[in-house]
């Protein structure tokens, strides 16, 4: 694990080197279960190695703000049921990812003039994620719901993710939307959706 991201952070301040690199960064929704149930940022830079195919090293953050439903459990050892309550418990999930995809771009192999302005992408990538997982706790004793602390979770785990976009360039710029699933070896998995823009050479 450590050898592999060593290789990943030595790669990515050498991408700047390359010719015809693209810049872009996009902005949108994060799904924890429900599509529009937080929100993220991508930033990510684009490096062609052969026709139609391409190597991005892009830093992600998602996060989710909302309440969360947790299932209560009991403490068989004192008899007291540990629960936590939707109402009341108020949580969020948050990473930071930093990976490294391959990406196919189909349009590339074609000379049709009326697509040269398209760019559709699709691949998957590795990397890491630093994640941060926090909720309140209640204790449920005699129906009702006493405070007892906050449970958290961080570390870092191994992510791999998915995306694919459609572009659409005019002079040096770039549109579009993009679509894709992050955090998903030790994680959960996180869907995203939004806008992207960005420069190409």
């Amino acid at each position: 694990m450590k050898n592999k991201l060593l290789l990943l952070l030595l790669f990515i301040p050498n991408v700047f080197y390359a010719q015809d690199v693209s810049i872009g960064t996009s902005v949108g929704f994060a799904g924890y279960g429900s599509p529009v149930d937080g929100y993220y940022f991508s930033f990510n830079v684009g490096v062609p190695i052969i026709k139609g195919i391409e190597v991005s090293p892009n830093f992600t953050f998602v996060s989710n703000l909302k309440n969360k439903p947790i299932e209560y459990y009991w403490n068989s050892i004192d008899g007291e049921q540990y629960i936590i309550n939707t109402e009341k418990a108020h949580g969020n999930d948050m990473a930071g990812l930093i990976e490294l995809d391959l990406i196919v771009k189909p349009f590339a192999y074609f000379r049709n003039k009326k697509i040269s302005s398209i760019d559709f992408g699709m691949g998957a990538g590795y990397g890491f994620s630093v994640y941060s997982d926090n909720y309140y706790n209640y204790r449920d004793i005699n129906a009702t719901s006493q405070f007892v602390g906050t449970i958290s979770k961080n570390g870092v785990r191994s992510s791999a993710s998915v995306r694919l976009y459609y572009n659409y360039h005019f002079k040096k710029y770039y549109v579009g939307i993009t679509a894709g699933m992050h955090d998903f070896i030790e994680g959960e998995g996180v869907s995203t959706i939004g806008l992207q823009f960005g420069i190409t050479p």
